[in-house]
């Protein structure tokens, strides 16, 4: 559809397509930065593609009248997404206006642009899109590889320091955390090495669900690229869910599929070993020193998980007891550093935010089982892994407000409702073409 004018013809649905492209490029690369606005308070150029979508869909409206709303595939997130924009704005009882703005405007800036992709465009233009975010994410994995390497090489003094364009950025910084660096601990393009291996895990999962789907050797390439950006960020959530989704993948594989996906993981491991001794020259005690360190000591004595379980999470809960319907607002703006999913909703709205977010999994879960031959779509198992991941990194970290997830759980939304309609649409038209023989072949017409 387009918007007329006497000299101008704008291609409303093609240029959505692209902003959305342009949105994609921004989390990726651009998402821990941005300028100050009111105070340490940031927009961020992702923000700016998302307003502008927003106005160009909402300039349509106006010109040429509205359009039916296609919201199904956001059913299954709304439980979540209706508490994450309402607690705040009841909030601002006790904390003024403000605070509207920057937590539910924020989430509603995040969910936006895929919104709007599911409200105007149609099955043809949504798997035009796939192929364009597919190349993305290719390039995206190949790239953070690189800079990975880079990093660490770095950090290991075999190049020089004015390598890490990073680094030059940082005065743009708009999160307290950003931490490129940590020992030998890297995070790409992201803000911190949690980002870098939850970008790792939504590309293994898409490119993984693909594969077990079409079957394409290339995909298995790209599998192996992410893992090793999940290898090379040592986050132990992240190892994991790698390990289960690579087991869930060979289980529910066909035997050829999973000796493919077999040896896509031990080349992944081979490659890793190769780069670290001899390339980098790092020792194994010292890499993977933080597994070392559980495996000698346990669980209970390690410090990332004594200091949450022992110190950090009891302070909050012993805080909380000022808060009986919770912090209303973001429980990190009123609490610190809560270092956990689970507990960051559960401070900001007790068991009702609990009871949202728990409810979203299920009715996501729910959603993939309702498609009709579901060993063909890959939405399905893209939204598997994903739920995966989420249920097993929110103890300790909080994926559910990263940009990289939102986009991810709602794009799978989206396309898994594509082919639920695509299925009824193929049903409906062969029993009208059988019918409609049937009829001919008794000489009705």
């Amino acid at each position: 559809m387009r918007i007329q004018s006497y000299n101008t013809s704008i291609p409303i649905n093609k240029t959505i397509s692209t902003l959305l492209i342009w949105y994609g490029i921004a989390i990726l690369f651009t998402y821990p930065y941005g300028i100050e606005v009111i105070g340490d308070n940031y927009i961020r150029l992702p923000d700016l593609i998302a307003i502008a979508m927003a106005g160009l869909v909402g300039l349509h409206w106006f010109l040429l009248g509205k359009s039916k709303l296609k919201l199904q595939p956001l059913f299954p997130l709304l439980p979540f997404l209706c508490l994450e924009l309402i607690f705040p704005i009841i909030g601002a009882i006790y904390y003024g206006p403000i605070s509207v703005f920057l937590s539910s405007g924020r989430v509603l800036l995040l969910y936006l642009p895929i919104t709007i992709c599911v409200i105007r465009l149609s099955t043809k233009s949504a798997l035009k899109l796939d192929t364009k975010i597919e190349k993305l994410l290719k390039i995206a994995v190949i790239t953070n590889l690189f800079y990975s390497i880079i990093q660490l090489a770095v950090n290991m003094r075999i190049l020089p320091e004015f390598l890490l364009i990073t680094n030059s950025l940082e005065v743009f910084a708009a999160d307290e955390h950003f931490n490129q660096l940590s020992g030998l601990r890297i995070s790409g393009f992201f803000v911190n090495v949690s980002a870098l291996a939850t970008f790792g895990i939504v590309a293994m999962s898409y490119f993984l669900a693909k594969f077990q789907v079409k079957s394409k050797e290339n995909h298995l390439l790209y599998v192996m690229i992410a893992l090793l950006l999940v290898l090379l960020s040592t986050s132990r959530s992240a190892y994991v869910v790698a390990l289960i989704l690579i087991i869930f993948s060979l289980i529910t594989s066909k035997l050829k599929k999973s000796l493919k996906i077999a040896l896509t993981i031990i080349l992944s491991f081979l490659f890793l070993a190769l780069l670290l001794s001899l390339y980098l020259e790092i020792d194994y005690e010292v890499f993977f020193s933080r597994f070392i360190r559980i495996q000698e000591e346990g669980l209970q004595q390690d410090y990332s998980w004594s200091t949450r379980v022992q110190g950090l999470w009891p302070i909050i809960l012993y805080r909380l007891r000022a808060y009986p319907w919770g912090t209303l607002v973001p429980s990190f703006k009123v609490l610190g550093i809560i270092d956990s999913g689970y507990l960051t909703y559960y401070a900001q709205g007790k068991w009702i935010f609990i009871a949202g977010l728990f409810s979203s999994f299920i009715l996501i879960l729910t959603a993939s089982f309702r498609v009709k031959k579901s060993h063909k779509n890959w939405s399905v198992f893209f939204l598997r892994y994903l739920l995966v991941y989420l249920l097993f990194s929110m103890v300790v970290t909080n994926p559910m407000r990263s940009p990289t997830v939102i986009f991810a759980l709602l794009y799978g939304l989206w396309f898994l409702s594509l082919a639920q309609n695509r299925y009824l649409r193929n049903n409906i038209s062969s029993h009208l073409f059988y019918k409609y023989n049937n009829l001919s072949e008794t000489g009705v017409k």
